[in-house]
C-alpha cells in the first residue's frame, strides 16, 4: 500500500486507523442548532446584472406583500434613488429575486435558492442565499476533482460544511456569510438546464459525498473550526502560527508524504525582477531596485518564515506569505521555495501547493486510496476535533 512506502510499518498504520476511528466514534454527536441556509457573495460591484429563469423571474421588494412575476428575463440596472427592472423603477436599494421553478441563472451563473440584488455605491452586489447542502455541492465541484475516490470527496465535504460554518460564524459581513471565490471557498453554482454527460456525472458523484456526510461538520471546544485546506502540502503541512500569526491547536503541522503524485508536487515559476518590483510596491513595500533576495527564517516545514531583501532604497524584511501574497500566488504556488537563479528574471523552484495549514487534498487522495475512511484522515489533518451534526 502507498501508505506503508511512506511509513515503512504496518503496525503504525493500524494504530493510525484504529486511534482514529475509536476517536471519532466516541465524540461524534448528535445534533447541533445550527441554520440550515447560508448566504454567498457571487458577485461583487456589477454594473448590470441580468437574470434568467426558465419558468419565470419572480421578484419581491423589502416588506411587499407579494411577489412580482416577470417573464423569463430581468435586465437589471441602477437609477438615481433605486432601481431598474426592465422597464419598471423601484425606489428601493435591496430586491429579492427567485426562479419560478426553483433555478435561475445570474449573469453566468446557474443558482438555485433566491438571490437578493443590493444597490451600494451605484453598484451591485448580488448575494445568493441557499440551503448549505446545495452549497457544498458546487463548492466541491469548484475544489476537488470529482474523478477522486468517493471518501476524498466526503472528507471535503466536511471540511468545506465546517469552512462555511465558521466563517458565518464569524459575522464578518453585514450582507453575506462568504464569497464565491478563493478568497473562502470557490462556489461553481447549480447545475445548468443542459448539461452535459461530464456534468451530469460529476454532479452526481459530489452529491452522493456531500449526501453521505449530510449535516456533519468538525468543532473544537464545541464551536465550528477554522476547516483550512490547501492542495499540496509535499512533506508536511504548516502550523497556523506560521501564516497567521495566530497558535490554533488543532491547526497545527503533521507529516504529509503521501502527496507526492500532486502536479503541483514540485514546481518552477520564473518571473521578472521588474515584475516583481512593482508588485511588492502594489502592496506598499517602498522598494527601490532589488539587488537581493535572501530566505532568513526557515519554519519547521522547511518554508520560508522570512526573508530579507536589499534594494536601492534599504533593506526590507518580510514574511514569507506576506512576499507570497505581493508577488503572486499563482507565480509563487507556496512558500516551500528557494532562489534557484537571480538577475533580470528570477527563477523560484518550490514544492507544493497553497498556505499549507489544515487539511492536504492531494494527501487526503492518496490515503482514502489506501483505505482509510474520512473520519480517520480528518483526525489525522485536525488534531483533536470531534464531529457534530446541523439539525434538520
Amino acid at each position: 500500500m502507498k501508505f506503508k512506502r511512506a511509513f515503512g510499518s504496518k503496525c503504525f498504520f493500524a494504530f493510525i486507523v484504529r486511534t482514529a476511528v475509536l476517536i471519532f466514534v466516541s465524540l461524534l454527536s448528535p445534533t447541533v442548532g445550527y441554520a440550515e441556509s447560508i448566504r454567498v457573495a457571487i458577485f461583487e460591484r456589477q454594473l448590470g446584472v441580468t437574470i434568467f429563469a426558465p419558468g419565470g423571474v419572480l421578484l419581491k421588494e423589502p416588506g411587499g406583500p407579494s411577489w412580482r412575476q416577470y417573464t423569463s428575463e430581468a435586465k437589471i440596472s441602477p437609477i438615481s434613488g433605486g432601481i431598474r427592472v426592465n422597464t419598471h423603477q423601484y425606489s428601493v436599494q435591496v430586491l429579492t429575486i427567485r426562479g419560478k421553478t426553483g433555478t435561475l441563472k445570474v449573469n453566468d451563473l446557474w443558482v438555485r435558492g433566491s438571490v437578493k440584488i443590493i444597490k451600494r455605491h451605484g453598484r451591485f452586489l448580488v448575494v445568493n442565499n441557499l440551503d448549505i447542502e446545495e452549497y457544498l455541492v458546487g463548492v466541491l465541484l469548484g475544489e476537488i476533482p470529482s474523478a477522486w475516490p468517493l471518501e476524498s470527496l466526503k472528507v471535503q465535504a466536511i471540511a468545506s460544511r465546517t469552512y462555511a460554518l465558521y466563517q458565518r460564524s464569524r459575522e464578518r459581513y453585514e450582507h453575506y456569510d462568504l464569497v464565491a471565490t478563493t478568497l473562502d471557498q470557490v462556489f461553481t453554482g447549480a447545475l445548468s438546464p443542459n448539461p452535459t454527460a461530464f456534468e451530469r456525472r460529476s454532479r452526481a458523484k459530489v452529491v452522493r459525498a456531500v449526501n453521505a456526510t449530510r449535516g456533519q461538520f468538525m468543532t473544537f471546544n464545541g464551536q465550528p473550526i477554522l476547516a483550512a485546506f490547501h492542495s499540496t502540502a509535499a512533506g508536511q503541512t504548516e502550523d497556523a502560527l506560521q501564516v497567521w500569526l495566530e497558535d490554533i491547536p488543532y491547526l497545527t503541522g503533521v507529516a504529509c508524504p503521501w502527496d507526492y503524485q500532486s502536479k503541483f508536487y514540485d514546481w518552477t515559476r520564473e518571473i521578472q525582477i521588474t515584475t516583481l518590483e512593482q508588485r511588492l510596491r502594489n502592496h506598499g513595500h517602498r522598494v527601490g531596485v532589488v539587488a537581493s533576495i535572501t530566505p532568513m527564517v526557515m519554519t519547521r516545514s522547511d518554508r520560508v518564515g522570512s526573508l530579507r531583501i536589499l534594494h536601492s532604497n534599504g533593506e526590507l524584511i518580510i514574511r514569507g506569505e506576506s512576499f507570497r501574497k505581493a508577488v503572486g500566488y499563482t507565480a509563487l504556488l507556496s512558500t516551500n521555495f528557494e532562489i534557484e537563479h537571480f538577475g533580470k528574471n528570477i527563477v523560484f523552484r518550490g514544492k507544493g501547493a497553497g498556505h499549507g495549514v489544515g487539511l492536504c487534498q492531494w494527501g487526503a487522495k492518496e490515503l482514502a486510496e489506501s483505505g482509510f475512511n474520512m473520519h480517520s484522515i480528518l483526525q489525522y489533518y485536525y488534531p483533536g476535533v470531534s464531529i457534530q451534526r446541523l439539525r434538520r
